[in-house]
């Protein structure tokens, strides 16, 4: 059995808490950055820091931390995968209407050493995108924006959203605009990103035919050309399954219910 290192324990607890500004760093730095700045081995200055019970006032980290110090099994945060059969264990892709469920996922494209993140909504019933929202970064902030132009668009209360476990998704902001607008989060099980395999071949589709054969001079032109791409995966594009456009599928589908 290895004896943990017990003599840097008091170091690390007068670092953390700097209470007379030394370091400044009061409750503010995690393990990792504690340890570059000081030279200590990472593991040493988390085996510390979570026998000290020593916790960051960053809330997402506070929260990341509790969860690893606890050893949950889950991160915080995550919703049931709805779309697994708690019978069989397997998941189904299948929905019996258009914005019943929809999948949410976000894929980096990048144009000359520029990131560019593409938030894509895609209908379970028609494979159709219903929102593509194009932003500089990932942040909490612009997925509540891509999920604002979804619920201005269609109406979806009481629609299952699936999504991965990213920590944009367990968010409190993204919890409360699901609860506000009574959308039901459903994520995929840990490490299985294949259960978001229909928003994945979307992007797939995009990115083959993006780095094969085409090279855009500035992000401009990019966006303009994905949004005629996803145009044509709309409107033109046959779904072998469906026998049909998702455009005319979704569209056949809600003359049902209206």
């Amino acid at each position: 059995m290895t004896i943990r290192d017990t003599s840097y324990d008091l170091f690390i607890n007068q670092v953390f808490y700097d209470k007379y500004s030394k370091y400044g760093t009061h409750r503010k730095w995690g393990h990792k950055k504690n340890a570059l700045k000081f030279g200590l081995g990472r593991k040493m200055v988390l085996s510390s820091m979570k026998t000290q019970n020593l916790v960051t006032e960053n809330c997402e980290k506070s929260r990341k931390w509790k969860a690893y110090t606890k050893k949950s099994k889950d991160p915080i945060n995550t919703a049931p995968n709805l779309l697994k059969n708690q019978e069989t264990n397997k998941i189904e892709f299948i929905a019996n209407k258009m914005l019943e469920k929809i999948f949410l996922d976000i894929s980096e494209c990048k144009i000359k050493n520029k990131k560019n993140y593409l938030f894509a909504y895609i209908d379970i019933y028609s494979r159709l995108p219903l929102i593509t929202y194009f932003a500089n970064n990932q942040t909490n902030e612009e997925l509540i924006n891509s999920m604002k132009l979804l619920v201005d668009e269609y109406d979806v209360k009481n629609s299952i959203i699936q999504m991965d476990r990213g920590s944009q998704f367990r968010s409190l902001i993204m919890k409360e605009f699901c609860n506000n607008y009574n959308i039901i989060q459903s994520m995929t099980d840990g490490y299985a990103s294949w259960q978001n395999s229909i928003v994945e071949t979307f992007f797939k589709s995009i990115k083959q035919n993006h780095y094969v054969g085409y090279k855009f001079e500035d992000n401009g032109t990019f966006i303009n050309w994905m949004k005629d791409y996803i145009w044509n995966y709309s409107n033109n594009r046959i779904i072998n399954k469906l026998k049909n456009t998702p455009k005319e599928i979704f569209e056949s589908n809600l003359l049902k219910y209206m």
